[in-house]
Formats: structure tokens, sequence, C-alpha cells
């Protein structure tokens, strides 16, 4: 709290006038808008001045809601008990709820200053869609067989498209060669690709994945081959069933 005295004397009169000034705390953000996509994370900051009186509580509203740490809410500072510092609020898994309007506030023994508006815009993530032409397919050993699939990105451009056996994640990206061949056409936002596997053999047998990758994440779909147990071609059963037939002769 901060003191003026004015003083006027008239004749055989003295008039003395005590003017008291409010000192707050002086709030600033770090920056006036931030951006994030929904199940992203923000850091919000603001400095704090409060140059006569230390700090002694802060916080920070949604609105004018007072937010409470919790899961997807951080709240820290370096300011009590001192006159500068700063304090954020960090928000994580943000959700489109969390689209408004935010205040960083903090008291001294004068009252609460309060920080010039801060907005979140919170944005729809536009990942790939990704579309096997079937759920699953089923392979003779010793054939082949061709995976397909369709992707295509509203937004942003397709900037990487890839397959893997067994897991979506943690497994080899697979790569043309004698075993693997794979063809991919299209535009930057609607992509064709296949995954053609030769000479199959049982442990072929498993679920392969096709993702698709552009600036918001990745997506990705499961494509599970069957290979049905002592599967022989038409040309072997043929053989199969004359040498049978032969054999019942005698």
């Amino acid at each position: 709290m901060m003191s003026n005295c004015f003083i006027w004397t008239y004749p055989a009169l003295i008039v003395q006038l005590l003017i008291t000034f409010a000192d707050f705390p002086i709030l600033t953000p770090e920056q006036h808008t931030y951006n994030s996509n929904i199940g992203g994370l923000v850091t919000m900051k603001c400095t704090i001045d409060s140059s006569h009186h230390i700090v002694t509580n802060i916080m920070w509203t949604r609105v004018h809601t007072r937010i409470d740490p919790d899961s997807r809410h951080l709240i820290a500072d370096n300011v009590i008990n001192k006159l500068i510092g700063w304090t954020t609020l960090i928000i994580d898994n943000i959700q489109a709820s969390d689209n408004t309007t935010y205040y960083c506030v903090a008291e001294n023994q004068d009252g609460w200053g309060t920080s010039s508006v801060i907005t979140l815009n919170v944005h729809a993530l536009h990942l790939p869609i990704v579309s096997p032409a079937q759920a699953s397919y089923v392979a003779i050993i010793g054939g082949s067989v061709k995976l397909i699939c369709t992707i295509t990105s509203s937004d942003h451009a397709i900037t990487g498209v890839f397959w893997t056996k067994g897991s979506a994640f943690g497994s080899p990206t697979l790569s043309t060669g004698t075993k693997y061949v794979i063809a991919n056409t299209g535009t930057t936002l609607q992509r064709f690709t296949s995954l053609i596997i030769n000479s199959v053999m049982s442990t072929d047998e498993a679920d392969y994945f096709c993702s698709a990758q552009n600036q918001d994440g990745t997506s990705i779909s499961s494509i599970t081959l069957h290979i049905p147990a002592q599967t022989t071609t038409e040309e072997e059963t043929t053989t199969l069933q004359q040498t049978t037939a032969v054999s019942g002769k005698y």
C-alpha cells in the first residue's frame, strides 16, 4: 500500500488529505494465444511483479472458475513469499472443452492482481483414414497373396506409408525384396498401397498392419492372413486323388 500526503493551508485552518494507492501484483502472460490439437499438451506461463509486497497466493482460472490441480492440470510457480517470479499452467490430454480463455492470478497484502486474457485454441486432429480392402485373407502354402489398403487424408498431405507384421509398433518395417513387394500409388491426399507376400509359408500366418502418417499423426489398420493347415495346390490334390485311385485297383 502506497500513500501520498497533501496539505493545504488556509487562514486559521490546515487541511490534510491522505490518498492511498493499492499495489496489486502485476501479471504478464508470456503469450496471449496458444494452439493445440486434441490429446496434446500445452504450457502457459505468466511473469509476476509485486514490487512492494510479497506474493502470498497464486491461482489459474478457466474463464473465471478456479482450476484445481489434477491428473490433467499441473500448476507450478517460484514466486510465493517473493516479489518477482513466474507461474505456469500445464494442461495435458487436451479436450475440446479446453478451448476457452484463461487467467493467471496472484495475491499480496493489498489484494488480487489478474493477467490479461489468455486464449487456448483447440484443433481437431485430421489423421489419415486407412481402409483395408478386406479384413482377412486366406493364402496357400507355396503361393502368393496380395494385401491392399486405401488411404485418404482430408486436410494434410500423406507423408508416409508402411507395412509391419505381427505388431503395429516395435516390429521392423517390411520392405520390397524377394519375399515382399510393396507398391504405393496415388496422390498426396489419397494413396493405394499393396503388400504382396511371395512363397507363402505357414510362418506367414499373422496380423499385418498398414500404417499411414500425416502432420497430425499416424493411423493404423490390421489385416489377418490365414493359412489353413495341410493346404495343397489344386494340381497336387488332383495327383493325390489319381494316385489313390490307382492304388485301389491292387
